[in-house]
């Protein structure tokens, strides 16, 4: 299991009692795969959505079935030119902001995870995640 990932959005979630039918989009990077997949990078937005589903999967949070779905309902196509990966998700914040504030969404969570440059360079990695949540 990837465990950065259960630490940046599984265990925050379980910690404010909010289970994943409880978030309307999972937001990672939005890199676009146009760019990405002919750089050899493959599509990574949907690899990231993968990776999340199977961690939510092994934890419990949906079954196994529930993959497929999971990606199609919460996840986001890539469509950013690349710029880091805590950035890219970021690019998705207007249209966050727009559809808590229309009344399509109620809660949103951004998150971006581990630096394959940095975990090299220094044996530690990075990652992070916020909760967007429509004002009662």
């Amino acid at each position: 299991m990837d465990q950065q990932l259960k630490a940046i959005v599984v265990e925050p979630l379980e910690r404010l009692s909010l289970d994943v039918a409880a978030v309307d989009k999972f937001v990672s990077e939005l890199h676009n795969p146009e760019i990405t997949i002919p750089a050899n990078g493959g599509d990574v937005a949907e690899r990231n959505y993968r990776m999340l589903a199977a961690v939510l999967a092994s934890c419990g949070k949906i079954g196994r079935g529930e993959i497929a779905e999971f990606i199609r309902k919460k996840g986001v196509p890539g469509y950013v030119p690349t710029q880091g990966h805590i950035a890219s998700a970021f690019a998705y914040v207007p249209h966050a902001l727009r559809g808590l504030t229309q009344g399509e969404l109620r809660r949103c969570v951004l998150f971006a995870r581990a630096s394959l440059f940095l975990g090299q360079m220094t044996q530690l990695s990075d990652g992070m995640s916020l909760l967007l949540e429509r004002h009662p």
